[in-house]
């Protein structure tokens, strides 16, 4: 479908995007059309307000789909967010019509304010509009719902729930404990489940900080947004009393955000116990460790849910490097590591039942190595061998030098004695064997070459040491010592 029709001072026109030729679009420079968005024939794209051109007010979010007749006026703000499907003959407004002024054309009388402080009218992400539906007013209608066919909506609707009739009313909801969609038959009901949702929700999204305010504020900026007040899924922040200003900074943000919650630790209790803390301050089912400079790019955050209601298992890692967006359930220790190797490490991939991980018998047996959530997923799959992997690649990085730790200690001593316990345990002698070299040509020597080539101020003294200390004994010592020493001579001959 070919855009040459389209008005050239759009807002924006996102990559991808298809608009049919038999539409009508009135104010382009305040309408912001989306990527990957698909826009049927028939349709009505209409800025009421004086036009200035200097933010958008009609926006067509990323992968929205619209059947055909789609009407659309905005005099404030009208916002369709990503993967939003409109059946045929959808109609939203963000002002009512005045008509109060009797005697006068109602159409001469113009629009009627809100009462309200808000004047957006926002359809939540992922959400589905039935064919010939009204949303009017400044109304917000949350992530995940359906609005039946022929609906009128003039009400906020929370996120994932069933409305319909005229005026619409809610007729499901999901339940987080139930797991599961309920009936909802009065105002009470929604309110025990909107109740239910803020004191056990499914996901909590767990982020230990220490003294990284300004990457705290940007990882903040983008995972709350995939959030809401009635949704599914809390955020919880751990400070391991910091000194930077993060207290200052989480303050602002908790009293502006009900999904957030935040603690902080009297004193800097290491890294690693940082995350058991936060694992215990928090409410979810389950726990989605998150790195203070790790980023979700938008979207992220409902494949997650889809994958942790679909495969039921004790932990799902997403793995970033394999964007397929597929969702693969695997069974056993040794799947694991050939799979994922020291890339299982990666904090911000890992999603664990909460109560899981709480319940291991030690589960601090190895801090100290700075990869104890590795030992975490391994001991859980003692229990019950199934994991899920989450192949779509989600997060933006800051690339921040390791800190806290020594790269070789963390890297080969630390991996290698988490796998050597559990070696007869589950994990085989064959694939310990095979991943003490693989893990130095995928993960251990790459990344030291590539800090050191990036001029991070990182902690690698002794390296040689740790390496000979467990690969001495290995045919292809001699071959990777030469290598190690070549890598570790890079910052001298720099």
């Amino acid at each position: 479908m070919d855009n040459g029709h389209l008005p050239a001072n759009l807002y924006s026109l996102g990559e991808g995007a298809r608009l049919d030729a038999s539409g009508m679009i009135y104010g382009a420079e305040e309408i912001a059309i989306g990527r990957e968005a698909m826009i049927s024939s028939g349709y009505r794209l209409i800025v009421t307000s004086t036009v200035s051109g200097i933010r958008p007010k009609l926006i067509i979010g990323d992968g929205v789909q619209a059947d055909i007749g789609l009407n659309v006026t905005a005099e404030h703000h009208v916002e369709l967010e990503s993967s939003v499907w409109c059946g045929p003959y959808v109609v939203l407004s963000d002002a009512e019509a005045e008509f109060r002024k009797t005697g006068l054309p109602v159409y001469k009388q113009g629009i009627r304010e809100s009462g309200g402080s808000s004047k957006k009218l926002i359809v939540g992400e992922g959400t589905y509009l039935g064919p010939y539906a009204v949303v009017e007013g400044a109304v917000t209608i949350g992530k995940g719902c359906v609005v039946g066919a022929g609906s009128v909506v003039r009400a906020d609707v929370p996120d994932y729930s069933v409305v319909s009739g005229v005026p619409a009313r809610i007729e499901r909801m999901f339940d987080t404990v139930a797991e599961d969609w309920i009936a909802v038959e009065s105002e009470r009901e929604v309110a025990d489940v909107l109740r239910r949702r803020r004191e056990h929700p499914l996901l909590s999204i767990c982020i230990p900080t220490y003294n990284r305010a300004k990457e705290l504020e940007q990882c903040l900026e983008a995972v709350l947004p995939q959030t809401s007040m009635n949704g599914l899924i809390e955020v919880c922040v751990s400070d391991n009393a910091s000194d930077d200003g993060t207290a200052a900074l989480l303050a602002r943000y908790v009293m502006k955000h009900p999904q957030l919650r935040a603690i902080r630790q009297p004193e800097n209790i290491g890294g690693e116990r940082n995350y058991l803390e936060i694992l215990k301050f928090a409410r979810g089912k389950y726990a989605k460790l998150h790195g203070d400079d790790d980023y979700f790019v938008p979207g992220a955050v409902q494949p997650i849910l889809y994958a942790l209601l679909h495969k039921r298992t004790r932990f799902l890692f997403i793995d970033v490097l394999r964007n397929d967006g597929t969702v693969e359930t695997m069974e056993g220790m040794d799947t694991l590591v050939r799979e994922l190797s020291l890339a299982s490490g990666f904090i911000t991939s890992i999603v664990v039942e909460r109560t899981a991980v709480l319940s291991l018998s030690e589960p601090d047996r190895f801090i100290g190595t700075s990869l104890n959530h590795i030992y975490w997923l391994l001991e859980l799959l003692r229990t019950d061998a199934r994991f899920s992997l989450l192949k779509l690649s989600m997060f933006s990085y800051e690339f921040n030098a390791p800190r806290g730790y020594n790269y070789g200690d963390a890297a080969i001593r630390g991996y290698l004695e988490i796998l050597r316990h559990f070696v007869g345990r589950g994990l085989s002698e064959e694939v310990y064997a095979a991943e003490k070299k693989i893990v130095l040509d995928r993960f251990v020597l790459p990344r030291l070459e590539m800090m050191i080539e990036a001029g991070m101020d990182f902690d690698y003294g002794g390296f040689e040491a740790v390496f000979t200390e467990h690969y001495e004994q290995e045919s292809y010592y001699d071959s990777y010592l030469a290598e190690v020493r070549r890598i570790v001579g890079l910052r001298d001959r720099g």
